[in-house]
């Protein structure tokens, strides 16, 4: 990256798993980030992913207090992350941070075409046949405007 310093812009697109110091480090390197937040409630995030949300959340933190520039982003996985609780929590965890916006990724169920060309089997288990609630008014009550992409 030194190469390159002043030369172009440094964006990452992430989850924020990862240990704090590294996101540190990378985060200073960075002119933009574009930052996943999917489910808030630790169990559910265990659920699906087998891992805890505690780095993810601390990250977003340090995210929102760094003055990176950045966009939170959330994709809706039917039933998953778009459900009114998990929208609720990530609004109130967003105000609480000071962000006002988010830019919500609705479910592509064209997402199993990919697996194969890795040689694995598309096996979700969530039902991805609902079209994803968006939840506005949820976003919207706690004063973050959306958009949905």
């Amino acid at each position: 990256l030194d190469l390159l310093e002043g030369k172009l812009n440094r964006a990452i697109q992430t989850c924020g798993f990862c240990d704090e110091e590294l996101f540190e480090t990378i985060l200073s390197k960075c002119d933009y980030v574009l930052y996943d937040l999917k489910l808030i409630d630790d169990t559910e995030h265990i659920k699906y992913t087998a891992q805890s949300n505690q780095k993810i959340l601390h990250n977003f933190v340090t995210l929102c207090k760094s003055g990176v520039p950045h966009v939170i982003r959330m994709p809706l996985i039917p039933g998953v992350t778009d459900t009114a609780e998990n929208i609720t929590a990530a609004a109130k965890l967003m105000k609480e941070n000071g962000q006002d916006y988010i830019e919500l990724l609705p479910y592509n169920k064209l997402t199993g075409s990919k697996y194969p060309l890795a040689g694995q089997i598309y096996q979700p288990n969530f039902d991805e046949k609902p079209e994803p609630q968006t939840h506005e008014e949820i976003f919207a009550a706690y004063g973050i405007k959306t958009l949905v992409l």
